[in-house]
């Protein structure tokens, strides 16, 4: 009777796939180091220079609204320093024409903003109260220790925003 020779396969080279193990332990290192990367990235942080970005458009849209309908507005802060508003010359807060709400922007949580009330006249020169601004206006807004300052440039109005 003949012997019957068991064939073997026939390999290139070591070819070994990941284990279960393997994969796990990965794993388990990447979510290690997420955790640690989320508790070293402040939330409030990370928002500062958005809300400053959004702060210089608003003061944008804001001069625009004060030339095209040939009326004063002030960008007003309140005493609370979470938020901002736009103002009419009664000191009433504006609809937003765009939006259609009225144009008050609260910050995000543990925002502060701090700066002066800046008026805009009818061709979009900022104002220092009744007479045109001599020098620059500046809001300046911090969380988790950061800083975005928003600049507005006098005579020209021209925003600029420094993070």
């Amino acid at each position: 009777m003949a012997r019957v020779k068991h064939m073997q396969p026939v390999t290139t080279g070591q070819c070994r796939g990941v284990t279960l193990l393997e994969l796990i332990l990965v794993l388990l290192l990447i979510g290690i180091l997420a955790v640690y990367a989320a508790t070293r990235w402040s939330q409030e942080a990370a928002s500062v220079a958005p809300q400053g970005a959004r702060l210089a458009s608003d003061i944008r849209h804001l001069q625009i609204l004060a030339m095209t309908q040939g009326q004063r507005y002030t960008l007003h802060i309140p005493v609370t320093n979470d938020r901002y508003q736009v103002r009419d010359i009664l000191n009433n807060v504006i609809t937003d024409p765009v939006t259609g709400a009225p144009f008050t922007v609260v910050l995000a949580t543990n925002t502060v903003i701090a700066g002066v009330d800046t008026g805009f006249d009818g061709l979009g020169r900022p104002l220092n109260g009744a007479v045109l601004a001599a020098a620059p206006r500046s809001c300046t807004l911090t969380a988790g220790g950061q800083t975005s300052v928003v600049t507005i440039a006098p005579v020209s109005g021209f925003v600029t925003v420094t993070p």
